[in-house]
């Protein structure tokens, strides 16, 4: 989930948005220390689990169409 969440922080190659460099991010990961961090993780994870599953609706409302 580090790496994927650091992919997301780091690269900004579709979004033109400022990014950190990986120093910079790792340093961030400092600073949030592992509580912060991990709640960013259950955040994220929790709107990940309920995209999947409203995608999967979308999906079976556009089949019974």
């Amino acid at each position: 989930m580090a790496k994927y969440i650091r992919r997301v922080v780091v690269d900004s190659a579709d979004t033109g948005v400022r990014t950190y460099s990986d120093l910079d991010f790792y340093n961030l990961l400092n600073v949030l220390g592992d509580s912060r961090f991990k709640k960013i993780i259950a955040v994220h994870l929790k709107m990940l689990k309920h995209k999947t599953r409203l995608l999967q609706l979308l999906k079976i409302l556009i089949e019974g169409i």
